[in-house]
């Protein structure tokens, strides 16, 4: 059984896109998923499953049963494990690193991000994950 991480994109902000985790849960064990968590109110999701997830087919049960389509990221065991595992700042200051994944290696606009970013934060692109420190 291999486990994967379920990103719902956009869900549950500002009151919009509601989807209660005990539903979103219970459709997701429907659909045979197996051990599947979800992380508060996020849309992030772990589960288990001999195959892997048909995120299209999840988004358009979602909606059916809810009146919107969400985008979904999946990663598998070895995706989330190379964006640990070369996250390029010291481990010690964990609770301050944040990892972005993206669907493909982001171009940035590094004008606006030293235009806006503070002065104590640092970043780095490795091949799909935007690492902020």
């Amino acid at each position: 059984m291999n486990k994967y991480i379920l990103l719902f994109r956009g869900i549950n902000v500002g009151g919009k896109n509601k989807l209660p985790m005990k539903a979103l849960k219970h459709l997701l064990e429907e659909n045979g998923y197996k051990n599947v968590q979800t992380y508060i109110q996020s849309g992030n999701v772990v589960l288990q499953s001999e195959i892997r997830p048909n995120v299209e087919h999840l988004s358009s049960e979602v909606e059916q049963q809810f009146g919107f389509l969400p985008k979904i990221m999946m990663l598998d065991r070895a995706e989330f494990d190379f964006a640990f595992n070369n996250n390029p700042y010291p481990l010690q200051e964990g609770k301050t690193v944040h990892f972005y994944f993206c669907e493909e290696s982001p171009l940035l606009n590094m004008e606006k991000i030293e235009r806006y970013k503070a002065t104590s934060e640092r970043y780095q692109v490795i091949e799909k994950v935007f690492y902020l420190h």
